[in-house]
C-alpha cells in the first residue's frame, strides 16, 4: 500500500488530533512520508492597476495571455509545474532552486525580447 497518499495523511492527522501524547511520533511519520523540498517561483506583471486604469481590462487580459504563451514553455523546460494562476501572477514549483532561478532569468530574457518589438504601452512586463 502506498503510504504517501491523501487518505494516509488524513488518517495520521486524525490520529494526531485524537492522541496528542503521540504527536511527536505521528509528526515523524508525516514528515517521513510527505516532506519534500522544492523551490517556488512567482511571476507578477508590473503595473496591473495602473495599466488597467489607463488602457482597460481587455488590454491587460491580452498582456496576460501573451505572457502565459511565453512563460509557460520556459517553466516546463526547467522542470517546473504551474500550480496556480491569480490575476497577473503565476505560481510555479520546481524540483530545485537552480531550476527556478534559471527559469526566472530565462522568462525575463524572453519577455524582454518580446518587449523590444512592442510599443511601451503594450509591454508584457515593465522594466526597472
Amino acid at each position: 500500500m502506498k503510504t504517501n497518499n491523501r487518505a494516509y495523511l488524513e488518517k495520521l492527522l486524525q490520529e494526531r488530533n485524537e492522541r496528542p501524547e503521540k504527536m511527536a511520533e505521528i509528526d515523524a511519520q508525516i514528515n517521513a512520508s510527505f516532506r519534500q523540498t522544492h523551490a517556488i517561483m512567482v511571476i507578477d506583471m508590473s503595473g496591473f492597476s495602473r495599466t488597467t486604469v489607463r488602457y482597460g481590462i481587455i488590454h491587460f487580459l491580452s498582456m496576460i495571455h501573451r505572457m502565459h504563451a511565453i512563460v509557460y514553455p520556459v517553466i516546463a523546460e526547467y522542470g517546473g509545474t504551474v500550480v496556480k494562476e491569480e490575476a497577473d501572477n503565476i505560481f510555479a514549483v520546481f524540483p530545485d532552486v537552480k531550476s527556478a532561478v534559471d527559469a526566472a532569468i530565462d522568462s525575463l530574457k524572453h519577455t524582454g525580447a518580446v518587449n523590444t518589438t512592442l510599443p511601451p504601452w503594450i509591454f508584457i512586463c515593465a522594466s526597472g
